[in-house]
């Protein structure tokens, strides 16, 4: 299960209302367990014709740029915003949505520009007729990792679904 509700899933999880979460954010609860299973980098999309591409996209025309972002979830930006802060990078953010499925459709139709993962980028692009870009500067992956309840630790089925999903994450990296 890939939760956005970023601020309930420690609460779902030790409820047993969530067996597993898949994020990137770490929660400050010690029975909380996590096992990483993918780094991402970001991409960052625009509509065809965007005058911040003409050149290649660089760090001066991203940053003059204006920009489509996830809403903050759990008291915390998103993992651009926390990796971005970093780098002390600051962009001017004109809409905040609640899913990176989102920003496509926006960038789309709009001068703004989105930053996402990487391999959804990539699907983006294919799927709109977007622009695609690296980041034009050196920013730390971004960890996704497995979230789930200490209490939950032993049981068969999650071993099970655990390993399913780190051997899709592991070929999709691929």
């Amino acid at each position: 299960v890939l939760s956005d509700e970023g601020a309930l899933i420690p609460q779902r999880l030790a409820s047993g209302d969530l067996d597993l979460a898949i994020d990137y954010l770490y929660f400050d609860d010690a029975d909380l367990l996590y096992q990483p299973i993918h780094e991402e980098r970001l991409a960052v999309i625009g509509r065809p014709g965007h005058p911040a591409f003409r050149e290649g996209l660089d760090k001066t025309a991203y940053l003059a740029a204006q920009h489509v972002s996830l809403l903050p979830r759990a008291g915390r930006g998103s993992p651009l915003e926390i990796v971005l802060g970093s780098a002390k990078v600051q962009r001017h953010v004109q809409l905040q949505v609640p899913h990176y499925l989102t920003i496509p459709a926006i960038v789309a139709s709009t001068d703004l520009l989105g930053t996402v993962p990487w391999h959804l980028a990539r699907h983006f692009v294919h799927n709109y007729g977007l622009q695609l870009a690296e980041l034009p500067f050196e920013t730390p992956a971004v960890q996704v990792s497995l979230i789930w309840h200490r209490q939950q630790q032993h049981m068969s089925g999650l071993q099970w679904l655990k390993e399913q999903i780190a051997q899709v994450a592991q070929t999709e990296s691929s």
